[in-house]
């Protein structure tokens, strides 16, 4: 692979050689000559831990996108026959995530007109795009270069322009989307929650609000702050994309959430009702006296990601 600038750190010798000794690395060469993959799978954890293409940032191209997907779903081909890999499972959204970016990718270059659901991907309503290289795909930038936000926002949200907020001193009573932060700022004015809003792309924080419910509000996509407000139920909110605090709060009832994107602080939180919860990425913090909590978030099967705040 000399010569051929993949900028993967395995052309160097002794990389190659460190890699060698714990991984096994396949790669992928179009006519036997160009190399277009690395996959590297790791023996003492019995998995693939790096897929990197050679476009920028080691992202996949887009011709060689279909082909890792079918490898991670049908297996690789080592020494004559097909063989599954443990950890191809982890990759596989990611490789479905390039196949449709490079769908759309090739709609945007033939200037074709993008349905909602090619929106909805491309602004990453529901989750972020992940792509295999360190690096965000620059594809994403380049399609959403010069288009009309708010124009693809009321079209994947199925309103008018005028319901579309991009920060949060535009908000209104008809607003549907909220573009950016809820600032404590700002949610401290509010004496009810807009009934319309269900979608806030960044952060959320009703720290000190008189608001005391959440309407239809949805989707939170980045962190949210309950500290001192006075909502105690969060009705039908779904998903926090980020961390959800709620020490020193009075929420009691999750409601209808489903994820937490990161971890949940719940502190001194009198919760008594984790609702439709099934997902925390990473930890669960509570107080060692919160015992009933304690006992729900167990029942609820996240036993190893409690964290005792002392």
């Amino acid at each position: 692979i000399e010569g051929f600038n993949t900028g993967w750190c395995i052309a160097g010798e002794a990389t190659a050689e460190s890699y060698l000794s714990h991984s096994d690395i396949y790669i992928y060469f179009s006519n036997g000559i160009v190399p277009r993959v690395a996959i590297v799978f790791n023996r003492d954890l019995n998995q693939i831990t790096e897929i990197r293409g050679i476009a920028k940032g080691q992202n996949l191209d887009p011709y060689i996108a279909p082909i890792v997907e079918e490898a991670l779903t049908e297996g690789l081909e080592i020494e004559g026959e097909k063989r599954m890999l443990p950890g191809s499972e982890r990759y596989l959204r990611v490789a479905q995530n390039m196949r449709r970016l490079a769908e759309i990718y090739m709609k945007h270059l033939q200037h074709q007109e993008l349905t909602p659901e090619d929106l909805r991907f491309l602004y990453e309503i529901d989750r972020s795009i992940v792509g295999f290289g360190y690096e965000r795909d620059p594809r994403i930038e380049e399609i959403l270069r010069g288009r009309n936000i708010k124009k693809d926002l009321a079209k994947i949200f199925n309103c008018r322009e005028d319901q579309i907020a991009l920060k949060d001193t535009e908000v209104t009573d008809e607003t549907v989307v909220l573009w950016g932060d809820l600032t404590s700022e700002i949610a401290q004015t509010w004496t009810k929650f807009p009934n319309k809003l269900i979608y806030i792309r960044r952060n959320a924080d009703f720290g000190n609000s008189k608001v005391t419910n959440l309407g239809n509000l949805k989707r939170i996509g980045g962190d949210a702050y309950f500290e001192n407000s006075k909502i105690t139920r969060l009705e039908n909110l779904e998903e926090i994309g980020g961390f959800a605090v709620f020490t020193n709060s009075q929420v009691e009832d999750l409601g209808s959430l489903r994820r937490i994107g990161a971890s949940a602080v719940f502190g001194n939180a009198p919760i008594q009702n984790l609702g439709n919860l099934n997902e925390v990425v990473r930890k669960c913090y509570v107080r060692r006296d919160k015992k009933a909590l304690i006992s729900l978030l167990r029942g609820k099967g996240f036993e190893g990601k409690i964290v005792f705040e002392d």
